[in-house]
């Protein structure tokens, strides 16, 4: 019987991984808050019409809004530039 590996450089943990994120969330809890926006976008129209994947990347497009002025607040709107 053959039993297959996966090297240890190709394992990720999603859940806990942050590094790089702009808002130092882990994916998944990213991830559940762009799903529950994309619900609620659904939910406001009563389930008619839409679409769901508009819903989810319009959510998405809003969570990186709220990343960046997160992130401009925070420091002082200092660009550097």
């Amino acid at each position: 019987m053959s039993k297959t590996t996966q090297p240890n450089s190709t394992k990720h943990n999603n859940t806990t991984h942050t590094e790089g994120h702009p808002t130092g969330q882990s994916v998944d809890a990213r991830r559940k808050m762009i799903a529950e926006s994309a619900y609620f976008r659904a939910e406001q129209r009563g389930f008619a019409g839409g679409n769901p994947a508009e819903d989810w990347l319009t959510a998405e497009r809003e969570m990186g809004m709220q990343a960046a002025n997160a992130h401009e607040s925070s420091d002082g709107g200092f660009r550097g530039n």
